[in-house]
């Protein structure tokens, strides 16, 4: 099943699981499809299924991720109290995902409270994981443009 295979939901209850994936949508969509543009109401949270999905922020598509495996999460801005999504995700493929709306998600966290926190806890985890890999992708950019280019020699100034 496409949701115990993602991080986020492993080893979590059979009845909270059961009632995430009763409350899923799939939606299946072309190449090139946008399934939320950053600054829109973040109402869905979404988990990959198949197909491959490009996550972007900014004008020049700054802090990109390619989300391709399975179980793969992202929308997470619609779980964590933001009003507006955070970024853009734009379907590279022919793409599969399960949508979840977040307030049936927050009614299951809430009946659930243990699986809930546990929930909340991993997505802590992974928005940590891809703040630190948009950390590294900053300082190597930071790094190309110190870098000297030529034989990195001072010409002299004629008199």
């Amino acid at each position: 099943m496409f949701v115990k295979q993602s991080e986020l939901f492993w080893n979590l209850g059979h009845d909270f699981v059961k009632e995430v994936v009763e409350k899923s949508e799939k939606e299946s969509v072309a190449k090139g499809y946008i399934l939320f543009f950053e600054g829109e109401p973040a109402t869905h949270f979404y988990t990959l299924i198949k197909g491959s999905v490009r996550i972007k922020a900014g004008e020049a598509g700054r802090g990109m991720f390619v989300l391709n495996h399975t179980g793969e999460s992202f929308g997470w801005s619609s779980l964590v109290g933001r009003g507006q999504y955070s970024a853009t995700a734009e379907c590279l493929a022919p793409t599969l995902v399960a949508r979840f709306h977040h307030q049936d998600f927050e009614k299951i966290c809430e009946k659930y409270p243990v699986d809930g926190r546990m929930f909340m806890k991993r997505l802590a985890g992974l928005l940590g994981q891809r703040l630190l890999r948009s950390y590294d992708m900053m300082a190597s950019s930071m790094r190309a443009e110190e870098t000297v280019y030529g034989t990195g020699q001072v010409q002299e100034m004629a008199d």
